[in-house]
This record gives structure tokens, sequence and C-alpha cells, in this order.
């Protein structure tokens, strides 16, 4: 017997050995001077991130067949978001910014470079929310170009408003509308590997993601660019960014912009002060069942609002969330500026569909979202009152947040 418990403790010694092996060559590279320096762990992520690519989503996320975009029976490309003609559906117009009244310009190219550094984007004006999961996903799917772009390591997390232009009478900002934390879930923490659960679950709890739209300003008031950045940070150091591991970097990808809701009928974008987002994720279908089945593609909505018009120092923005499959609209609970790495305004709980080389988690599944709000009413009556069809007081939709707000 004690042959045989000697015979398995080398056995389990000799693949542990031989997993670490595997990982320091062809994850690390081989890099000895680098373990010795930042440890085993942190040299992984340090390597992951410098040969991470981004990886075009899986299935369930893949694009429509050719064959739904051109059979008329199965494709639902053309097909209106409300059943009346007077609504208009999305339209493809470009938004003006207040930077001399000149309409923005970028190219019409679908991929994206990391850089940040453009000052306009073209953006949908919107007068639909969409409702329906395929009306929700045609959008997402058509707003691939209008990512969410994570800034640059060792940039300020919080930047206020610098000149953009040499007269010095329009400035550019990106205030926090929100943030995003995630933990695994006690649930599932069991499956985590032994070896590596502290570090996975330690990374996952010391950083947070900032979501920050960009805003102009000028003599008239501030207004939305139509693009969203993003910030990653250490909350022990929540002033500079770093570099997000890859699963993370990819993630933010699926927070795409729809547009900007335009409530007037003449295009006037002053009263555009409302941008709409969509956030895909993977999401086990049912949170209450313990019996793991195939994880199912999830959509919900964020609307990002200016309240009223202000030329204040300070740039007055709440955000919206919706949650249940966009049953409830929620508005989530203000960001303090000086306790940002607090509390995150949304949380969500994850398990890991992988591991890879039994030790690295891979393609992960949210199993519950908790949002931060002070206020909340069902989705239903507010897309009633924006439809004129619905037999109630239609309102518009920056008036129904201005007074959900107040």
């Amino acid at each position: 017997m004690r042959h045989q418990g000697l015979l398995a403790f080398l056995a389990v010694l000799i693949c542990t050995a031989s997993v670490f092996f595997y990982v320091f060559e062809t994850k690390i590279g081989g890099d000895y001077e680098l373990v010795k320096k930042e440890g085993f762990f942190k040299a992984w992520q340090i390597k992951s991130a410098e040969s991470a690519e981004v990886e075009e989503p899986a299935e369930p996320f893949a694009q429509p067949s050719e064959q739904s975009r051109t059979n008329p029976q199965t494709s639902t490309d053309n097909v209106p978001l409300t059943s009346t003609s007077e609504v208009a559906t999305f339209e493809q117009r470009t938004l003006k910014t207040p930077v001399d009244g000149v309409a923005n310009e970028s190219t019409t190219d679908d991929t994206q470079s990391n850089s940040v550094s453009a000052h306009s984007l073209k953006v949908p004006l919107i007068r639909v929310i969409p409702k329906e999961n395929w009306e929700v996903k045609r959008e997402f799917n058509q707003a691939a170009s209008r990512s969410c772009r994570l800034m640059p390591a060792g940039t300020l997390v919080s930047e206020g408003f610098s000149p953009r232009n040499v007269q010095k009478t329009v400035f550019e900002g990106r205030p926090t509308a929100f943030t995003v934390g995630l933990r695994v879930d006690p649930l599932f923490r069991s499956q985590l590997p032994s070896i590596s659960k502290g570090t996975i679950e330690g990374y996952l709890d010391d950083h947070l993601l900032a979501i920050q739209p960009v805003v102009t300003k000028n003599a008239s008031g501030y207004a939305f660019t139509g693009e969203v950045r993003s910030a990653f940070f250490d909350r022990s150091n929540p002033t500079r960014t770093i570099e997000p591991e890859a699963m993370i970097a990819t993630a933010v990808q699926e927070f795409r912009v729809l547009g900007v809701y335009d409530d007037s009928k003449d295009g006037n974008t002053t009263s555009a002060r409302t941008l709409v987002m969509a956030f895909r994720f993977l999401k086990q279908e049912n949170e209450l069942n313990l019996v793991i089945g195939k994880p199912v593609e999830a959509f919900e909505l964020l609307m990002i609002h200016l309240p009223k018009a202000s030329v204040s120092d300070e740039v007055d923005i709440v955000t919206f969330a919706t949650a249940g499959n966009r049953q409830d609209l929620q508005l989530l609970a203000a960001v303090d500026k000086e306790r940002a790495a607090d509390l995150p305004s949304i949380q969500a709980n994850i398990r890991f569909e992988e591991f890879r080389a039994m030790l690295y988690p891979a393609k992960p599944v949210v199993t519950g979202i908790q949002n931060r709000i002070q206020s909340s009413t069902p989705m239903a009556d507010l897309q009633k009152k924006l439809d004129p069809t619905a037999g109630v007081e239609t309102v518009m939709l920056s008036a129904f947040l201005d007074q959900f707000v107040n």
C-alpha cells in the first residue's frame, strides 16, 4: 500500500511538473528572467497580453449566413423595427457635433484600429429603441465598426475637458458613465483549478473597467460624438490604465454604439442627448439551475443620457441599463469620481467553459448580473410611450429620462 501511495504521489508530481513545463515553454516562451522577476503567473499574463490577438467571436456569435442575407424567407435584415411606416427606423444620418457646425467625417471601414486619437465619428441618429431580440441582434451586428475602444496602458483613467480646436471654443472629454466588475460565481468556485484558483479570483476582484463616452463642450452645452472608450485599471491604483488580459479585451468589443437617439423631426441634434448602446454576452440559460447547459447569446441595452443643457464645468451624465433580457430599465447609481474604484455600477458573476492547459480560464459565461441602481421601471412602459400606435400619450425619450432622473 505504501508503494502504491508513493507511486500515486509521484504520478501527480510528474503531471504537475509537465503542465508547468508546457506553460513555461509554450506560453511564457522559456523566459526564465521574466519568471524570476515577476513570478510564474504574472509572467504568463504578461506574455499572453503581448501575444494576444482579437479573435472573431465563435458560435453563438456568428454573423448571419449568406443564405439568411439573401433569402427573404429567413432574413431579418430589412424588416422594419415597428409595424407602422410613420415611425422611422434606424436612419444612417451623420451626427453633427458642436465643432464649428461641421458634420463628422470618418471612414466606412468595418475594421477598427485600436487608436483612439480620432476626434470625429459617424454615428446614426436613431428614432426607435430595438425591442425584440432579433432587432437588437441586427442593430448590434450592423454596429461592428462602433465597438468600444480600450485606452492604451499608462493613460489617465479619468481626464477632464481639453481644447479641441485652436480657438479653444470647443473642448472634449471622456467622463466615466459606469464601471463594470467581474467575479467568479461562488457556486462554481469549485470548478477552478486548485493551482491557479487564487490567481484567477484575485485578478477579477482587483480590477475594474470604466466605460466612457466621448463628450464635446462649447458655448451651447455638451454633446456626444458617438465614440465610446474604456479604461481598465487596478483598484489599488485607479489613476492609470493597464493592459487587460486578452479575455477582457475581447469582451470590451462587445459594447457597441447603436446610435444617438433623435427626438426632433428635423435632425436638430440639440435634442440628441441619449447615446444608445448594446452589450452582447454568453449567459447561462437558467441562472437558478445548477445543471449546466449550453450557454445562450444575450443582449442588454445601455442609455447614456445628458439630462439637461448645461455649460457648467462638470458634465452631468447618467446611465440607464436594461436588466432581465431587457424587461426592466434601471437608473444606475452615479459614479463617484473620488471613489470610482470602490463598488462597480454593474457586477457580473461568471463561470468558465474551458481552462486551457488545465490552468488558464477561457470562454466566460455570465451566471448573474447585479446593477447598483437608484430606481427602476418596466421597459414595456417606455416602449409604449415611444410608440405612436400604442394608443397612449406619447413622450419624447429625453423628456422621459429627464423625468426619471428628477
